[in-house]
């Protein structure tokens, strides 16, 4: 089984590389799709977690601004700061505002995190050991 599972494996990686050579993305399109859905949702719950907030409390609050935002068709940081504080009035203007695609994937600084600097930085470690 185990000499299977590595031969899986070097061909998942063949192919895995084969495709990312030949793929083009389409920023515009992975933009789009990045917006949908509430993956932003645990950040606000981290925020307010930050400021004190017991997880369970924060995780109420999350699902009553997720339910707000479905039934209003907005995106969780498009919520108006009043129908927010109406829920709770931890939840600022600044949480609501970080809550885009983009100012998430800034605040993920851990190794291999998307965050742009991080992955800067492992692109050089990989090509200093490919070299």
């Amino acid at each position: 089984p185990l000499m299977d599972a590595l031969d899986s494996l070097e061909e998942c990686l063949v192919i895995t590389a084969q495709m990312i050579a030949t793929m083009t993305p389409i920023l515009e399109r992975m933009e789009e799709d990045a917006s949908k859905g509430f993956a932003t949702a645990t950040d606000l719950a981290d925020a307010l977690v930050e400021q004190g907030t017991a997880f369970r409390d924060a995780h109420h609050i999350v699902g009553a601004l997720v339910a707000i935002a479905e039934d209003k068709g907005l995106m969780l940081h498009e919520v108006p700061l009043g129908d927010a504080q109406g829920v709770s009035p931890l939840v600022t203007q600044d949480m609501l505002d970080g809550l885009t695609p983009e100012a998430s994937i800034r605040r993920r600084k851990s190794l291999g995190a998307a965050q742009p600097d991080m992955v800067g930085t492992e692109l050089r470690r990989w090509q200093a050991k490919l070299k």
